[in-house]
């Protein structure tokens, strides 16, 4: 019995892969646009890498969004599944952290809410939102590739 058909993971993961590179397109240039502003805060220590300011963990974590993005698009096989599990799983235990010490919400849109004339609770429903899609997302393909690889050595006989 095979769980999940291989056009099925097929569809999925490229509709997956093309979609997480524009949500980290479209996320690593609203942290920079965002990094630009004349924001006090963007100025003070991050809360959980203080050697950084705000605006340096922006800025970076910006440059990291674009080099995925291209990789996820350029890479074959199952590494940009794992580019993106280990990505979401990092951005996921910085979130945890803001949240373990009480920081607040995290700037991950830059200001996303001001542009938009939203609120920041929209702004942070919609990161989170985009931060469980890379991480259940890109699990869920790594582990049903696995799942599928199991079953069919196990209907073969060869397990």
């Amino acid at each position: 019995m095979v769980l999940f058909s291989d056009q099925g993971i097929i569809k999925f993961r490229q509709f997956f892969l093309i979609s997480v590179a524009i949500i980290l397109t479209a996320s690593g240039a609203l942290k920079m646009i965002g990094s630009s502003l004349d924001l006090r805060f963007l100025s003070e220590p991050d809360p959980i890498l203080t050697f950084f300011t705000t605006r340096q963990i922006m800025i970076g974590t910006a440059l990291v969004e674009f080099l995925f993005a291209a990789l996820i698009l350029f890479l074959d096989g199952s590494m940009p599944n794992c580019l993106i599990a280990w990505l979401s799983t990092n951005f996921l235990m910085y979130r945890f952290g803001l949240w373990i010490i009480g920081a607040g919400r995290c700037p991950c849109l830059g200001s996303l809410e001001a542009w938009l004339g939203i609120s920041p609770a929209l702004a942070d429903y919609i990161s989170t939102f985009c931060l469980f899609y890379l991480f259940f997302g890109s699990y869920l393909i790594l582990f049903s590739r696995t799942l599928t690889q199991f079953t069919r050595l196990k209907t073969e006989g060869s397990f």
